[in-house]
């Protein structure tokens, strides 16, 4: 996989495959599941770091969101990856921040629209793997999470509050065709990742894409060509 400009999407790379993230596999397996994918991830981390806008990258904390244009094109797998390279290589303390699940955990724990509601606080929201060292919440159900994408005036705050307390908050968006979630969280993180699968997503719809990003206000990082074959 690599980062590259979204003007190169569709130009010839090497790229390794990644293996899909299994399903319902709990964070603890994180480890286990990058292997060998640990120097291209740790390097791919880099990279979004450097295209971050100069602002970005002077701030302790940065909030990225990854995201595709349709499904299945490993947008959860790569955002695990990062928050890994991030939290072991990087030494920061990362978030993923899930905003695809449409329904709550089945541990019960509640979702940042109760933190918003004001029924919960954050630390009631995250759930902690001190072995790996990353920290995971989600949106909330469906409803709710739509609800907050849209609600400007509980966006502002929420995601002020997460930047004083992580170094590096990853949102883990739905496909910016299937729904509208993701478009409007894009102008609150500092930069977007689009995952694109290659040889399967056409580069008119990527090209599609990138314009509903800009016109929300999102700023496009890079794009990261997924699963493509070698020769």
């Amino acid at each position: 996989m690599t980062l590259v400009s979204p003007q190169s999407v569709a130009r010839r790379a090497r790229i390794r495959p990644v293996p899909p993230r299994p399903a319902n596999a709990p964070i603890a397996d994180a480890k286990k599941w990058l292997g060998p994918h640990a120097d291209e991830m740790a390097r791919l981390y880099a990279m979004i770091l450097l295209a971050l806008p100069a602002r970005s990258r002077r701030r302790r904390s940065r909030i990225v969101q990854v995201m595709s244009s349709q499904g299945s094109e490993g947008v959860s797998s790569i955002v695990l990856g990062l928050a890994v390279a991030a939290a072991t290589i990087g030494r920061a303390r990362t978030l993923i921040c899930d905003a695809r699940t449409p329904a709550t955990p089945d541990d019960g724990r509640p979702s940042l629209n109760d933190v918003v509601a004001g029924a919960s606080n954050l630390t009631e929201v995250v759930a902690r793997e001190p072995d790996i060292g990353l920290e995971y919440c989600t949106l909330g159900a469906s409803e709710a999470g739509q609800a907050i994408a849209l609600n400007e005036r509980a966006l502002v705050p929420l995601f002020s509050d997460l930047r004083l307390l992580f170094d590096l908050v990853i949102v883990d968006a739905p496909p910016a065709h299937e729904s509208f979630v993701g478009l409007n969280l894009a102008r609150r993180a500092d930069g977007i990742v689009l995952v694109v699968e290659a040889e399967r997503t056409r580069p008119r719809m990527v090209a599609a894409t990138q314009k509903l990003l800009q016109a929300s206000g999102g700023k496009i990082l890079g794009v990261v060509l997924n699963r493509r074959r070698r020769a």
